[in-house]
């Protein structure tokens, strides 16, 4: 991981220590923040940590000419205790804000977090100021309209809804299986819109419930223990633009009263305040449940959901528009040989006819992976996927599955299904098992999945040069998560 550090040299060396400490990391150090637009250029850098010289720079301005220079790089910004300045940072898209001074713990817990978040292909929200021609910056590089809508009458309908309510200030509810493409309509919808303001999405599954609030509303200082300056919520952050709440029926049931009032109102109260703060914010919110069942369960407020289901749009699972998985699979050969520098992945007639044949649970985000992956790791066929095959053939049975990362046959036949020709006696059970009383399937997939992750990891680390943040966002895996893969296969003791 390659971090670069602007700022007061005393401070800066601090932060470097810290990380060195902590992390493998390669850290360079720059006096003079306004000297970042030149390094910038000359190295590939996975993280910014960004401070301004009382006197001499603000950080809303040192960030607003990063965003300019290098929009996509991740960004922790370090303010002073000024609200209105961590809002305006906020709103240029910076990764995470820290207020000075800045204890140690809190910075290397900023940096995983995100590290983990660009693993995942989390999006900062761009600058939202106009480009000069009257036009809002949006996001970079959106995926094209026939990419998410083409190819399949169920999205054409999708598409044909969308477009009536882009600049419809109305709640969307967008329902679909994990992985559909929830986020990437919503980002359409934003993409579109006139509203200049930044998307700035939580997960409401990813942060404790005890946070999620001041996430979410901000607090005062004194609102609790350890809040010692005030901090601005979501709400205010995404003032004139959007707020997209994934994973919606996650939310604690206390704070959808507070979702409601907002939704009602449009006014948000800090944690610690009775004044009211007004916001204007189009909210979009997403799921994978069915928020009614949800409101049967009492695990969901129904006046609530009367309120956001105003426009209801599911988004069908990938195999329920399987015509559309051509264009998928030629956007993401493409896109993934633009981003490794190398030729789009090649597919022979058996590699296509096990794409099609698939299932795919895992939807869009499995197919991306499955193409990243043989991209990097697959030479002129579609190889090394996360099981260790070398190569998808037509012998493989056409229903696969995926649990927990690897890629496993499925083979559960019904015995009436059996080749008659085959006799139990020609299996080689004595070749392969010492003797029926040891054998135990479980452990024998265990141990067969654990030895096909640290084939896959390995192999991956030797590429990236072991490079841990850029081999969880080859496989697809937070960056938390290759950390304990690389302890439980023996990895780290190499």
């Amino acid at each position: 991981m390659k971090i670069l550090i602007a700022g007061p040299v005393k401070r800066t060396d601090e932060y470097k220590s810290w990380i060195l400490d902590e992390m493998s990391a390669e850290v360079q150090l720059i006096e003079d923040p306004d000297r970042v637009m030149t390094v910038l250029p000359a190295g590939a850098w996975d993280l910014l940590i960004l401070e301004s010289i009382a006197g001499k720079h603000r950080i809303d301005e040192l960030v607003r000419s990063v965003k300019e220079l290098k929009t996509t790089l991740p960004i922790i910004a370090l303010c002073e205790d000024e609200p209105q300045e961590a809002i305006e940072v906020m709103r240029l898209g910076v990764s995470d804000y820290l207020v000075k001074p800045v204890a140690k713990e809190r910075l290397l817990t900023s940096i995983h977090e995100v590290s983990e978040a660009d693993s995942k292909n989390v999006v900062a929200p761009l600058p939202y100021e106009a480009d000069g021609k009257g036009e809002s910056l949006k996001y970079e590089e959106p995926l094209p309209d026939n990419v998410i809508f083409e190819g399949s009458s169920q999205m054409a309908a999708v598409g044909q809804v969308v477009d009536k309510i882009i600049d419809v200030d109305l709640p969307v509810l967008i329902s679909g299986e994990s992985g559909t493409g929830k986020e990437i309509v919503a980002k359409y919808i934003y993409n579109k819109s006139k509203r200049k303001g930044p998307f700035i999405k939580v997960n409401c599954a990813a942060i404790p419930s005890e946070l999620l609030e001041s996430e979410l509303f901000g607090y005062e200082r004194g609102a609790f223990t350890g809040a010692y300056r005030r901090k601005p919520g979501k709400f205010e952050a995404a003032s004139g633009g959007f707020l997209f709440l994934d994973e919606i029926s996650e939310l604690p049931y206390l704070l959808q009263s507070k979702l409601l009032h907002v939704l009602q109102d449009g006014t948000v109260s800090t944690l610690g305040s009775t004044r009211e703060v007004q916001v204007d914010v189009r909210i979009i919110v997403a799921t994978n449940q069915d928020l009614e069942e949800c409101v049967q369960r009492g695990t969901f407020r129904d006046d609530l959901f009367f309120r956001l289901n105003v426009v209801h749009i599911n988004v069908p699972p990938l195999r329920e528009r399987m015509r559309q998985l051509e264009i998928l699979i030629e956007y993401f050969r493409e896109k993934f040989a633009k981003q490794y520098n190398t030729t789009p992945v090649h597919l022979d007639d058996d590699a296509k006819s096990f794409l099609f044949s698939y299932r795919w649970p895992g939807n869009i985000r499995e197919l991306e992976n499955t193409i990243r992956r043989a991209t990097v790791l697959g030479g002129n066929n579609l190889r090394g996927n996360i099981s260790g095959l070398d190569q998808i053939t037509s012998s493989q049975p056409p229903e696969m599955h995926s649990a927990g990362g690897i890629w496993t046959e499925q083979k559960d036949l019904d015995p009436g299904d059996a080749d008659p020709g085959q006799h139990h006696e020609d299996l080689p059970v004595g070749d392969v098992l010492p003797s029926l009383k040891d054998v135990n399937l479980k452990e024998i997939a265990k141990d067969a999945a654990l030895a096909a992750e640290r084939e896959a990891i390995a192999r991956v680390l030797q590429q990236t040069r072991w490079n841990r943040k850029k081999t969880a966002k080859i496989l697809g895996v937070s960056y938390k998560t290759l950390l304990t893969k690389i302890k439980e296969t023996g990895l780290d003791e190499k």
